[in-house]
């Protein structure tokens, strides 16, 4: 086995390199947070340290970036293994077990794990200084003291670890449940993927009774202001994990939807566009959740944080200070699990594109037919963030009643950020497509 995975590293090698683009981003990421976590204990501990730490500044962004990086895995396996379904196929065929080829994909994506986590980690060190002065500018000082920073054996051992660790464990277990589907059998994840959804409404719903209770009563002397904060982060959070666990089957489900609303609408392209999504709604709901989660996350710390502003208005130092730890990072991975979806996407569907070439299509139809499909998958994110954002309002209103003030922000205004993210969406995924399109060799036969 171990000599099969290295033969299908060389065979396969361009596919694996476009892969391992979010895992390079994602080393990035981690070896910032390590690299600024332990040259801020060096600091920290000295006796003319500063007096303010910002350990949670770089201790957030990891939590989440590693979380995010678990969830978008999914899609990228499921890329890789529909792009070489015939050869684990014929592993299986010739004696290996699901178990055998998922954990020897996991070890093959626990390699590129440590490639990128240490490309990743040294672009880091010359990358932090930088990074770290812009966030003061916006932040300010008195968050974030003078730091120096230097690269130690200490944060470059933990960066390899989180992300290798992430890689193997991270892609042994989604693998075995994106094979187990590639391979035409069904697999045993009904029973977790129910649990988990049945915790997430339990949580949210209890997030909800939490808000609407008249006292708001835990026995603690908080201010009503804070409660309402901490209800609506509950909410937020307990809504993040709700998507995350039934998204994919809500997404299908409003996909279905969409295209029937769309039947009337006839013609070659758009008919292609719909067959097209229907066809690869794996792929779309796959690659649309984590920019639902990171959206989510966004609107909603835009509406507690400036919902719930006192007269004297928002501090921005503040206001900055967490959009950057609880959803930088989730932004950046997403962008990246954009971008290398798409790419393998399009590398996978040349044989398709080379027989509508066959049957007549010109390059510019092609490409009208692929950003009508990118039409479809960012209008499906549009509808999803819309009834998110809404129930977010709605929370937010609540909890402004109760307090006697009226909310700062309009539902207009979540709405508004559900609009330009599915529109960056739509030109991220439309500009790649149809680059990759209109350079692809069409006139080739197709296999």
């Amino acid at each position: 086995m171990i000599r099969l995975g290295l033969l299908q590293f060389k065979h396969a090698w361009r596919l694996w390199l476009t892969a391992s683009f979010v895992f390079g981003v994602s080393g990035w990421l981690i070896a910032l947070c390590t690299i600024g976590l332990t040259s801020i204990q060096a600091v920290i501990t000295r006796a003319d340290g500063p007096s303010v730490d910002p350990t949670p500044m770089f201790v957030s962004p990891m939590i989440f970036g590693g979380l995010t990086l678990f969830f978008v895995m999914a899609g990228v396996i499921r890329q890789v293994i529909q792009a070489l379904r015939r050869e684990y196929q014929l592993w299986v065929t010739l004696g290996s077990t699901p178990r055998q080829v998922a954990l020897l994909v996991g070890t093959q994506l626990g390699v590129l794990g440590a490639l990128a986590g240490g490309g990743g980690y040294w672009c880091a060190v010359l990358m932090i200084g930088p990074v770290y002065s812009h966030l003061q500018a916006l932040i300010g000082r008195d968050m974030l003291p003078d730091v120096a920073f230097s690269a130690s054996l200490t944060s470059w051992g933990l960066t390899m670890a989180i992300v290798i660790l992430t890689c193997l464990l991270g892609g042994s277990l989604r693998t075995r449940q994106v094979l187990a589907r590639a391979l035409g059998a069904e697999p045993r994840v009904s029973a977790s993927a129910g649990f988990f959804t049945a915790v997430a409404l339990i949580g949210l719903v209890a997030a909800i009774g939490y808000i609407w209770r008249d006292d708001w009563s835990l026995g603690l002397p908080q201010a009503p202001a804070l409660k309402g904060v901490q209800g609506l982060f509950f909410a937020l959070f307990f809504l993040v994990f709700l998507q995350t666990a039934a998204s994919r089957w809500g997404l299908s489900w409003l996909l279905r939807g969409l295209t029937k609303v769309s039947a009337g609408c006839q013609g070659g392209l758009i008919s292609t566009a719909r067959a097209q999504s229907l066809a690869n709604a794996a792929q779309i709901v796959t690659a649309g959740v984590p920019v639902l989660i990171v959206q989510t996350l966004v609107a909603g710390l835009y509406a507690i944080l400036f919902g719930l502003a006192g007269p004297e208005g928002v501090d921005v130092a503040n206001a900055v200070a967490a959009f950057f730890a609880y959803a930088g990072a989730p932004a950046l991975l997403v962008i990246a699990n954009v971008v290398t979806m798409t790419m393998l996407k399009s590398s996978q569907q040349l044989d398709h594109l080379r027989q509508l070439h066959g049957l007549g299509f010109t390059r510019a139809q092609l490409i009208g037919a692929r950003f009508l499909e990118d039409v479809y998958a960012s209008v499906l994110l549009w509808l999803a963030m819309l009834l998110s954002d809404t129930g977010l309002f709605l929370l937010l209103q609540v909890v402004c009643v109760k307090l006697g003030t009226s909310a700062r922000v309009g539902v207009t205004s979540l709405w508004a950020i559900a609009g330009v993210t599915a529109l960056i969406d739509l030109i991220v995924f439309g500009c790649l497509d149809g680059v990759y399109v209109g350079r692809a060799p069409l006139d080739q036969v197709a296999r």
